[in-house]
């Protein structure tokens, strides 16, 4: 074994990561490794004796360093990966998310800001916000693999989200539009009654 850990092989790190962590955790954290490569590992791990205490603990924390460092760049990609929202106001995102999963739903709110988060949350019914609200915890259990899908498939959906300009929620303008299309007695009748029960309404379609 080379005496610069610089200079020490791939192999030969594998090796002692195997030996530090034991065969079932090295195993589950050297996926897409083949047969053949595993066993030159365990070989090899076998044949490693009396390795320095530091020379572990700096291949352990080097292990460590790139694991996380990938797990921050996976981070990363899933954030790119809706970046459409971004393109998306706060209407439109619920018309995408609302028939969605509990999980669904909280992934994808998960990738707004904090004050988008909380607004399009707080259109969710009680039931529906809590149950969603639970699910941010568990975020990290789904796999990277998984968060990609979902982004790719609520993707292909905002194709059939209707513009901003399409949506429609009523008001003094709308209640306007129908008196218009009724007779002069019955738009008046209508006028009067919501007169009486909304005055601040009245006023406003009064304007149209």
């Amino acid at each position: 074994m080379a005496n610069n850990l610089d200079e020490l092989p791939g192999l030969d790190k594998a090796a002692i990561l195997f030996q530090v962590l034991g065969e079932s955790l090295s195993l589950s954290m050297f996926q897409g490794i083949s047969e053949s490569d595993l066993l030159r590992i365990r070989v090899r791990s076998k044949e490693l004796i009396n390795v320095p205490f530091e020379v572990k603990q700096t291949i352990v924390e080097e292990f460590y360093f790139k694991m996380m460092t990938q797990k921050y760049r996976q981070v990363d990609k899933s954030k790119k990966l809706f970046a459409f929202l971004d393109d998306l106001n706060d209407e439109q995102i619920y018309y995408l998310i609302s028939t969605e999963s509990s999980r669904i739903i909280a992934l994808a709110l998960d990738q707004l800001s904090e004050a988008r988060k909380f607004k399009i949350l707080n259109r969710f019914d009680s039931a529906a916000k809590h149950n969603i609200i639970i699910e941010f915890a568990e975020l990290n259990d789904i796999p990277l693999e998984a968060v990609v899908n979902t982004a790719q498939e609520l993707k292909k959906k905002t194709s059939f989200i209707p513009g901003p300009k399409e949506f429609t929620r009523g008001g003094a303008k709308s209640i306007a539009g129908i008196l218009n299309q009724m007779s002069m007695d019955d738009s008046e009748q209508y006028l009067q009654q919501i007169e009486i029960d909304d005055p601040e309404l009245f006023a406003k379609v009064k304007k149209y």
